[in-house]
């Protein structure tokens, strides 16, 4: 399984997230690449800051919330994979730290696993893979990136 985090906003915000998914993105899949929940599936989470109206990203985000399948440019190998869109104040995350950023998009990919998805599929072992993802964001939260 791989797992992905990237985002989606204005171009101050997303590089001080990139800043942070890129390390978390590294840390998680040294844990999940060798993982398996039934079905080869793979899981991206989307920051969406693209907007200071929460409205505004809690829609753009919206359509980041799905399951899906997508055929490798090359190989023409189908995957399937969960997407979930995290809406967040852009104007927060310019305002706090990384460390503090990190926690933030911790706690609100914590809070986004608390809801169903719907689709997933059946032979997907979704819980476990939940309960092993909370695991590893509650421990990468204290982490020091220092």
């Amino acid at each position: 399984m791989k797992i992905t985090l990237t985002s989606d906003g204005w171009e101050e915000t997303s590089l001080m997230l990139r800043s942070i998914l890129v390390p978390l993105t590294q840390a998680l899949n040294l844990f999940f690449v060798e993982q398996s929940y039934g079905c080869p599936l793979d899981f991206m989470a989307v920051v969406v800051a693209v907007d200071p109206d929460l409205n505004e990203n809690e829609k753009q985000a919206k359509g980041y919330n799905k399951v899906g399948s997508s055929k490798h440019p090359i190989t023409n190998e189908r995957s399937k994979h969960i997407s979930i869109g995290l809406p967040i104040d852009p104007a927060a995350i310019l305002a706090r730290s990384e460390d503090e950023n990190r926690v933030a998009i911790c706690d609100a990919l914590l809070a986004r696993l608390e809801q169903p998805i719907a689709r997933v599929p059946k032979d997907f072992n979704y819980a476990k893979f939940v309960s092993d993802l909370q695991i590893r964001l509650e421990i990468l939260k204290k982490a020091d990136y220092a």
